[in-house]
């Protein structure tokens, strides 16, 4: 998707508003220009630290890390959908089962917290969370 308004436009806009004479604020410099006046802080800002003259993450290291993470997504897709394919997942379980957190009962057998909803008794609609309070 295009940006808007051109890199060039926004480096003029921008220049303007820094050199306005006295009296003159940003809000005019940036409805002379058509642009929202928050628009214009916000690239006063962005400018001030790609000169350096504030702390912060550049536009070039910005899009640098955008770059990587969009390479490392599409690196770890193709893992899991690999894995995927051979019914595992990515840490070895099995694809597709849900693990849930569970409960040792006083028999050994595991169950999980989480209770057949179709059970349980005085609830309007029949359902249930495992605490036995009625869903709302």
């Amino acid at each position: 998707m295009p940006k808007p308004y051109p890199e060039e436009f926004r480096q003029d806009v921008v220049r303007v508003a820094r050199n306005r004479g006295p009296g003159v604020t940003v809000e005019q410099v940036a409805t002379d220009f058509g642009v929202h006046p928050m628009t214009l802080w916000k690239w006063m800002r962005r400018a001030d630290t790609d000169n350096g003259a504030k702390p912060g993450t550049t536009g070039q290291e910005s899009a640098e890390l955008r770059e990587a993470r969009r390479s490392d997504q599409a690196a770890g897709a193709g893992e899991r959908s690999s894995a995927a394919g051979r019914g595992l997942s990515v840490a070895g379980a099995s694809a597709g089962k849900r693990i849930y957190p569970g409960v040792e009962t006083s028999t050994g057998a595991f169950c999980t917290a989480i209770a057949d909803r179709s059970s349980a008794p005085g609830s309007s609609s029949g359902h249930s969370t495992a605490t036995g309070w009625p869903d709302r």
